[in-house]
């Protein structure tokens, strides 16, 4: 529609009323995207192709608070900070790892509504969140000894991007996920994998500490001599090697996302010193690793 010869206040009760007739007419949910004043009948198809470029967000309309779109203006009442989605997605892994039907419920809403803000209205980037929201819930369950299917990233993508708006993404991916806590209450129903997946999971959430088999015999309420064999007869490995792989997965991880030293690194990670930290390192990847953050980032 083009307004003309009105006030820019004008035409926004206009197209308010139209809104309200709209829904009430078809029973859906309508939106509607206002365009900037114009000079000239010329102005028109620049302005034409703008609002067109800001009706991506209406695939994202279940998440959307105002009915009105203006060209030029947010449409969500605040950006996504720095490190939310990722801070969000790591309780919504804690949920499913313990299992906490309501729990995952309302962290899947609050973790979708920061994808959404992150997305910015790219329908494109919503689905990719997603499933690498689903490759790390995978890979958390593939350290962690829980079986689940393999599924295909690809394929996934492809299935994201044919859903028609943002609730229907939402409810297809929110499956997928629900689907990896039954696995998990599959795999804790067996009481020898339930104590590895807690000792595991321990692990994980303590590897800067002195973690020591007696800590976690103690932890899982089994003698140390005992645990030891328990441990490496269910982990495939014994526990001081498996502790050093999860911490070298840290360290790996501070090596290529910070500017810390190395010797920052190895406290960082759990080591005891710098030296262990780099003897482990180098006989794990082969190079030290300052080598292999240089070689790594050059690449």
């Amino acid at each position: 529609m083009i307004l003309k010869g009105i006030s820019t206040d004008t035409a926004k009760e206009i197209v308010m009323k139209l809104w309200g007739q709209a829904q009430e007419l078809t029973g859906k949910k309508i939106g509607f995207v206002m365009g900037n004043v114009v000079d000239s009948m010329r102005d028109i198809p620049q302005q034409y192709q703008k609002c067109l470029e800001m009706s991506r967000y209406f695939f994202f309309i279940n998440q959307i608070k105002i009915p009105v779109l203006a060209v030029g203006k947010e449409v969500f009442f605040r950006k996504a900070e720095s490190g939310e989605l990722s801070e969000v997605r790591e309780k919504m892994l804690e949920s499913i790892l313990l299992r906490n039907e309501n729990t995952f419920e309302n962290v899947y809403g609050t973790f979708c509504r920061i994808l959404c803000l992150e997305s910015d209205g790219r329908k494109e980037d919503s689905c990719y969140y997603f499933c690498s929201t689903v490759r790390r819930v995978e890979e958390k369950m593939k350290e962690l000894g829980v079986g689940t299917k393999e599924l295909e990233i690809g394929k996934l993508l492809e299935q994201g991007r044919q859903c028609i708006s943002f609730k229907e993404m939402e409810q297809f991916f929110g499956k997928i996920l629900k689907a990896f806590s039954d696995a998990v209450k599959y795999s804790v129903e067996n009481s020898e994998k339930k104590d590895i997946l807690q000792a595991k999971q321990y692990i994980e959430e303590h590897y800067q500490e002195n973690l020591t088999l007696e800590v976690l015999a103690k932890y899982i309420h089994m003698n140390p001599y005992y645990f030891s064999s328990f441990f490496k007869k269910h982990a495939g490995e014994n526990f001081k090697d498996y502790v050093n792989k999860v911490r070298l997965r840290h360290a790996v991880s501070l090596l290529l996302t910070t500017d810390l030293k190395t010797y920052e690194i190895a406290e960082k990670a759990g080591f005891r010193d710098a030296r262990y930290f780099t003897e482990v390192f180098s006989r794990t990847y082969k190079e030290t690793p300052s080598a292999y953050r240089k070689r790594t980032l050059g690449e």
